[in-house]
């Protein structure tokens, strides 16, 4: 009875690890800096000309072709994108249309809207309250991998650990 057990969690891991290394999808970490051209004196975000704004998110890259183009729209499961603007974060926001385009791994559009008017991105460009505009800079986007939690390498172990124990045994 343990034999027909452990024989079948090992065929399990094998069947996992299988269909894990065929995987073509993978969660990227992403952060694309804009650079602030105008905004008034006294604005709610605290920012001055010539400072900087972040969006950081995580995405799906399934959808991007070979070369790194695609768009990424963030209402699907797994994406999600928040702005660092100044003093203020925006991550809150109705996922109906926001998406951002790339080609070859570069910036080209980025759509976004906080919904209360205070703080919009359009293609290459972000507006907010306060006369606040500026440009983000498509080559500054950057890619991560999403690390693989240490708890699935422990489980996979585990498991290998107990087939070789019941090879052992034979």
């Amino acid at each position: 009875m343990i034999t027909t057990i452990i024989r079948y969690i090992g065929f399990s891991v094998v069947t996992l690890m299988g269909c894990v290394g065929t995987a073509q999808a993978a969660l990227v970490n992403f952060e694309v800096t804009g650079n602030v051209v105008v905004v008034d004196a006294s604005n709610i975000f605290n920012l001055s000309g010539g400072g900087t704004i972040t969006a950081s998110g995580v995405f799906d890259d399934s959808v991007l072709a070979a070369g790194g183009s695609g768009t990424i729209y963030f209402a699907d499961p797994g994406n999600s994108i928040s702005f660092n603007v100044g003093s203020k974060t925006y991550s809150d926001f109705d996922l109906v249309a926001e998406y951002m385009t790339l080609s070859s791994n570069v910036l080209t559009d980025l759509n976004y809207s906080s919904g209360d008017g205070e703080f919009d991105a359009y293609f290459t460009y972000f507006t907010g309250a306060d006369g606040l505009y500026g440009e983000w800079d498509g080559a500054s986007f950057t890619t991560s991998p999403v690390p693989v939690p240490a708890a699935v390498w422990l489980f996979g172990s585990g498991l290998l650990g107990l087939v070789g124990l019941a090879r052992r045994r034979r």
